[in-house]
């Protein structure tokens, strides 16, 4: 049976046994004795113990747990200190004596924690180049900001003159300092934080840079210097700029899903694709890519702000490498998916036809008749229309994009551009598909492109020219099943169900 005893090192309390404690009291004796000509010998002698007192708090489980000797000892080499209670006995040695204690510290990039701002990357490239934090900071911002905007310039009517557009380097300069942030280790030791400057060190040396408030000193003298003051602008504003994004994201987001009615479960149209086992852990990292980064925003923003101190469990740390381990296992994952789709084919179909008169009706053959439902994506060269159906039953429509032009017979050229594994296959279905036409007397019927679980859609693009005369009359499908003229106007339009009144570019005449 052992004897405790409860002692205060720095600002935390702790359990010692008496061999623990022994240690330590002599430790700090030589100390003092090292210090006694010194004005502020106790202020420098209670900064080394809160030093300790801080290791000791990061290796023990719970506030009952009792330090040994072993702990002690660790506490003390972490501190890097030469052997000197023998120098502060002998204080009055000679010279050479003293040169005979420099030490020469290698020079390594640190990140630096006592005049961080964010991950403390360029404090550490300060520290290590000898200049000034501050002006890498205003740098890294300028160039930041300048990435962030693209300005044109017309000249004439074709003429574009674009100045910067350095979207790239911008996305390269953030990700450069994520990557630094975690690889760079953190300065934690006295030993790392003269590696930071490199150079000789003597045992005093080393005890007075314990011994020093350098955080404090740094601080003290920055408040009152330009630096320090754009210094604390600058990380007020990347602070608010973060909370707002962070809060932002994750208030708008979901609002937006709502109001653009993308319904919860559209990761089940991906089911539509041929895609590789494993669909629902595409549907977690997704929403981690997403979520997460606007998680990490509002945390750091706040840390930030407020300057908290995380000791133990700093969870941007935590968000960031999830967010990093679930974009990489994101974009391997769909490299993988996308290797069904390598390959590219290409038909295209023409054929001259004979009206039997100057009235043309363009019917759109498809199951329903209400453009009610789910409407999955829209690009410039297809239109792609999801039917919800019931959660086992999905199914989506590729209708052509249509273009009408003048001519002076009539004529039609019918387009598909898919794609497969390889091009040899993704030619053949192309030349399959591309029979999307039928004409009967004076009414061309278009069918859509019809796909489910059974027959995967692989990025089918389809288009129709139509080459009509002047004297041509067409007809489309308009509302409540009625037919509406659509003039010529040069131009192209989609063939939503019901909503042949809002095509842009072409004049409609009254339904009958």
């Amino acid at each position: 049976m052992k004897n405790v005893i409860k002692v205060s090192i720095g600002r935390w309390a702790f359990t010692l046994n008496e061999e623990a404690y022994a240690l330590l009291e002599n430790f700090l004796d030589q100390l003092k004795a090292y210090y006694e000509k010194e004005a502020d010998a106790d202020q420098r002698v209670q900064d080394i113990e809160s030093r300790i007192g801080e290791y000791l708090s990061d290796c023990i489980k719970s506030i009952d747990q009792v330090v040994d000797e072993k702990q002690i000892r660790q506490a003390i080499e972490s501190l890097n200190l030469p052997d000197f209670g023998e120098q502060a006995a002998s204080a009055g040695s000679s010279t050479s004596t003293e040169s005979s204690n420099y030490t020469r510290s290698p020079k390594r990039l640190y990140r630096s924690a006592e005049r961080k701002v964010l991950g403390g990357v360029f404090s550490g490239m300060g520290e290590y180049f000898g200049i000034d934090p501050v002006g890498l900071r205003l740098l890294y911002v300028v160039f930041v900001v300048i990435g962030l905007f693209s300005f044109r310039f017309n000249i004439g009517d074709h003429t574009h003159f674009r100045l910067f557009g350095m979207g790239g380097f911008t996305t390269f300069l953030l990700i450069m300092y994520l990557i630094m942030w975690i690889v760079v280790p953190l300065a934690r030791t006295p030993q790392e934080k003269r590696a930071m400057r490199g150079g000789r060190s003597s045992a005093r040396r080393v005890v007075h840079d314990l011994g020093t408030k350098s955080e404090t000193t740094y601080r003290q003298s920055g408040n009152s210097s330009l630096g320090g003051f754009l210094l604390s602008f600058f990380r007020i504003f990347v602070s608010i700029v973060l909370i707002l994004i962070g809060a932002t994201g994750l208030l708008v987001l979901p609002m937006l899903l709502y109001f653009w009615d993308i319904p919860a479960d559209w990761f089940g149209y991906l089911e539509l694709l041929p895609l590789r086992p494993g669909l629902p852990w595409f549907k977690v990292l997704t929403l981690i890519a997403v979520f997460v980064p606007l998680l990490l925003f509002l945390y750091e923003g706040i840390v930030l702000l407020f300057k908290l101190r995380v000791r133990k469990l700093n969870l941007g740390v935590i968000f960031l490498t999830i967010w990093i381990l679930s974009v990489f296992v994101l974009a391997f994952s769909s490299l993988l998916a996308s290797r069904s789709f390598w390959g590219e084919g290409k038909s295209q179909n023409t054929l001259a036809f004979s009206l039997p008169s100057d009235t043309l009706y363009l019917d759109l053959e498809a199951d329903f008749s209400s453009p009610e439902q789910f409407i999955c994506t829209c690009e410039d060269d297809f239109f792609v229309y999801c039917n919800k159906g019931s959660s086992e039953n999905k199914f989506l429509y590729v209708f052509p994009k249509i273009r009408l032009s003048t001519g002076d017979s009539p004529e039609m050229t019918q387009k598909v551009n898919l794609r497969a594994k390889n091009n040899f296959i993704a030619q053949m279905k192309a030349e399959d598909a591309v029979d999307f036409v039928k004409i009967e007397g004076n009414r061309i019927k278009v069918s859509p492109l019809y796909f489910d679980k059974e027959q995967a859609w692989s990025f089918e693009q389809t288009s129709l020219q139509l080459n009509l005369p002047e004297s041509c009359v067409l007809y489309v499908p308009g509302k409540k099943g009625k037919w509406q003229e659509l003039k010529h106007n040069r131009g192209a339009f989609y063939p939503y169900v019901g909503y042949a009144n809002e095509h842009k570019g072409f004049i409609i005449n009254n339904s009958f």
